[in-house]
């Protein structure tokens, strides 16, 4: 962009400038070569913007310049204004009309009159340089012809001058871009230096010498400086081009890392537990240390001085301060260790986040369930139970949701199991416990149970007891000993024992007849028949995807 005054007092007109812009400018042939004569420039379109209320006489250029010379009465008057524009090469031709009225057309509103001039120049990069020639006046237009005084215009003088021009600049360079953006082109004009922008510097303006006698000793030297600055724009550009694309690539990479981290399962601490990173890692690497002592020794890698790598029982672990990242199968090995990191870390309550199968979320639930909750520490008495934890075994293995189910129910019927305590199991089972339950009805629902199962219990350990027994009777006397434990039992002779099994017939006879006053037994479109079995509601489009096999929430 260019911008000056014509003036009287530098011996210039407005007259002759409307002659150069039409290409009518006389030239002298005297010391112009051919390669010189190819470089000039072609005139494309021409514009005469006048006011609404203009005279019919202010359509000719050379009449309206005339009339500018001759309302000037000073020896140094201004005759016109000069506002030249590039326009970037992306701006198809078809629109210069849009932006000769985008750019030109503030000044006729205010009642001057303009001459624009459209020139297309081959440029030394062998391509072209389209650019505007604009000429304005310096006195509105009334009917009449040119006003008396130029007060109504001198408000454009604040313009061109304020900000050192960059006013100017801005206002050319939104013109532009609102041509760009009316027809859908990413083309972006700035009005910043390059300075500002971090660009290389400018093309200093050359004289026209140069470029009229190539081949002199001063051309020659001044177009080598000037072929030189333009090859360092283009590196720097094509290096700036590099990094724009190197940063794009960056930032997709970094968002496909953040969205498949988003998938892997992890552990965050709750507000209040978290640690330093330092002694997070500190802890962690301890625990390691701890695990792997009298076994193989476990893998870690400290990832410079904010993450701890772990190599463990074929899963990959990525301990932070704010995060564990578990990459790989969750086994209950698995998820033992990574109960054990987050104990040792400090972490007292965790959330789990990403994609991970039901049962992997419920180990990891199990593992690092808290103790210093009421209710989640009477829910681990029931998990640390070892008839529970076989229970479960039995159940996570089950190759189908319809096996599950058959298990549990073939457990229940062979233990006798009261259903407040199946559905104590099976909230335990599935991890579905009720965050709204009472504290105290549920410590007592879960002593029920785990006193229930230690009944079991001790009623296994009573037929182990029997079994051997009947085995060494057998074996004393020659007989077989075939006989099961339920068989033999009443006829050996030890008091003790015959004690110990009519207290437990006794227990067993009570649990069946479940005689709590204060239990309704649930309906049996709840999942349970009338003969206290527990027939769950699976989907039929099970097929291998776990879903909420034993339904039931304790409550």
């Amino acid at each position: 962009m260019r911008f000056a005054i014509v003036s009287r007092g530098h011996g210039r007109s407005a007259l002759a400038r409307s002659d150069y812009q039409l290409g009518h400018a006389p030239v002298d042939y005297t010391y112009i070569d051919e390669s010189t004569l190819a470089s000039t420039a072609s005139h494309r379109r021409h514009w005469m913007l006048t006011p609404n209320d203009a005279p019919l006489w202010a359509s000719d250029a050379r009449t309206v310049w005339s009339a500018a010379a001759r309302a000037e009465r000073q020896w140094n008057a201004q005759e016109a204004r000069i506002l030249d524009v590039q326009i970037p090469r992306g701006i198809p031709y078809e629109w210069v009309d849009e932006l000769v009225r985008e750019i030109y057309g503030p000044f006729v509103s205010d009642g001057l009159v303009a001459q624009v001039d459209f020139h297309v120049s081959p440029a030394r990069d062998m391509g072209e340089n389209p650019h505007l020639h604009g000429l304005i006046s310096t006195r509105p237009m009334t009917t009449s012809g040119f006003a008396r005084t130029k007060i109504e215009a001198r408000r454009w003088n604040r313009i061109f001058r304020e900000d050192d021009g960059r006013e100017m600049r801005r206002q050319v360079a939104a013109a532009i871009n609102a041509v760009a953006e009316r027809h859908g082109c990413e083309i972006r004009v700035v009005a910043e230096t390059n300075d500002e922008r971090g660009r290389p510097p400018a093309e200093q303006p050359r004289r026209r010498g140069i470029f009229r006698a190539p081949r002199t000793a001063f051309a020659k030297d001044a177009l080598a400086k000037l072929d030189a600055g333009r090859r360092d724009r283009l590196a720097w550009e094509e290096a700036a081009a590099a990094e724009e694309i190197a940063t794009a690539e960056r930032v997709r990479v970094e968002s496909q890392i953040a969205a498949y981290a988003a998938k892997l399962p992890s552990l965050f601490p709750t507000r209040g537990s978290a640690r330093f990173n330092g002694e997070v890692l500190l802890h962690a690497s301890w625990q390691c240390m701890v695990e792997s002592h009298g076994s193989e020794p476990i893998e870690r890698k400290f990832i410079g001085e904010r993450a701890l790598a772990i190599a463990y029982a074929g899963a990959d672990l990525l301990i932070e301060e704010d995060a564990l990242c578990i990459e790989g199968e969750i086994t209950a090995q698995v998820a033992s260790f990574v109960g054990a990191l987050t104990s040792a870390v400090g972490w007292d309550e965790v959330s789990k986040r990403g994609e991970m199968t039901r049962s992997a979320r419920i180990r990891l639930t199990r593992a690092t369930r808290s103790w210093a909750d009421p209710k989640l520490f009477h829910v681990r008495r029931l998990e640390q139970d070892q008839l529970f934890i076989d229970l479960s075994s039995r159940y996570e293995s089950a190759a189908s949701p319809e096996q599950r189910v058959k298990m549990f129910n073939a457990f229940c019927r062979q233990h006798a199991i009261s259903r407040r305590t199946r559905e104590v199991l099976i909230a335990g089972l599935t991890d579905n416990w009720d965050d709204g339950a009472d504290v105290g009805a549920l410590t007592l629902q879960i002593d029920r149970a785990v006193s229930e199962l230690a009944m079991i219990s001790i009623d296994r350990s009573i037929k182990r007891i029997v079994s051997a027994k009947v085995r060494a009777h057998a074996e004393a006397n020659g007989e077989d000993a075939g006989l099961s434990g339920d068989d033999c039992a009443g006829e050996l002779p030890t008091e003790a024992l015959r004690v110990l099994r009519a207290e437990h017939e006794g227990a067993r006879a009570e649990r069946k007849t479940d005689p709590e006053p204060d239990f309704l037994p649930p309906p049996e479109e709840d999942g349970t028949s009338g003969a206290g079995e527990l027939i769950p509601q699976i989907s039929a489009d099970t097929q291998g995807v776990e879903v909420d096999e034993l339904k039931g929430t304790i409550k």
